[in-house]
């Protein structure tokens, strides 16, 4: 995973001058003392709007549930602090080698960091400006895990499958509604309108590794409905029960 992370070119960490590949980082205005206590400056923005990264920067947003859900950075999952220590054994088994966490304000968000700094080995912890010191573009569909996805199967709630129809046709969840490179037809608009009972339904939506699932999630959003969430695992890091 290291090594691939070394060969990406990140456009926001080659404007720093740095590199992804040491531990020797220097993105923002403070530096730790340590290999994993690292300050990330206005870049996590960047970060989150280029494909690529999502797949080694695992960014989890600490506020309440509701400040969360008014709007968080793209690809965040909400754990608030005060459950962040339950959370310790699940971060550590996944796959990102970054953590990023965030906060309503940096000084909030410090100590989390120094505490996944100390209880999460070989993964290198970043604490990033807070919602209210810096204009991130925010997103309002919740993300959760694969995890939570495959919980959530259990529960009378829509599955939309964003990958490309001959992935689907291959094997897909239980009752899931291709809606093949998150593009809405009229049709699937209709569908999925009739399908949610006019948004009071829960959408759920993945896609093969998270990027198309979080576009259509936004783009239901924009629709109106506003219970969806979008896997940030796609089948490509999780093995999914197929029918």
């Amino acid at each position: 995973m290291k090594k691939t992370l070394c060969t990406i070119a990140l456009a926001s960490l080659l404007a720093l001058g740095t590199s992804a590949c040491t531990t020797n980082h220097n993105y923002g205005t403070e530096q730790a003392n340590n290999n994993y206590k690292i300050y990330l400056d206005t870049t996590l923005n960047e970060l989150e709007e280029t494909i690529e990264p999502k797949e080694y920067y695992l960014v989890i947003d600490l506020r309440d549930k509701s400040d969360y859900q008014k709007g968080h950075v793209k690809h965040a999952i909400n754990i608030e602090a005060k459950d962040l220590a339950n959370y310790v054994d699940l971060l550590q088994q996944r796959r990102e080698d970054n953590i990023v966490v965030y906060a309503d304000t940096l000084a909030n968000a410090k100590d989390k960091a120094l505490f996944l700094s100390n209880n999460i080995k070989d993964k290198l912890i970043y604490v990033a400006n807070g919602t209210d010191e810096y204009q991130y573009t925010l997103y309002k569909q919740n993300n959760v895990l694969c995890s939570d996805l495959l919980a959530a199967q259990n529960q009378d709630i829509l599955i939309l499958d964003a990958r490309e129809k001959v992935d689907y046709d291959k094997g897909h969840l239980q009752g899931a509604v291709n809606v093949h490179d998150a593009i809405l037809t009229d049709d699937l608009i209709a569908k999925i309108k009739k399908l949610s009972n006019n948004g009071q339904r829960p959408i759920y939506t993945h896609c093969y590794r998270g990027n198309n699932g979080n576009k259509l999630a936004t783009a239901l959003v924009q629709l109106g409905y506003t219970d969806v969430t979008n896997s940030i695992d796609g089948s490509k890091e999780c093995v999914f029960p197929v029918k």
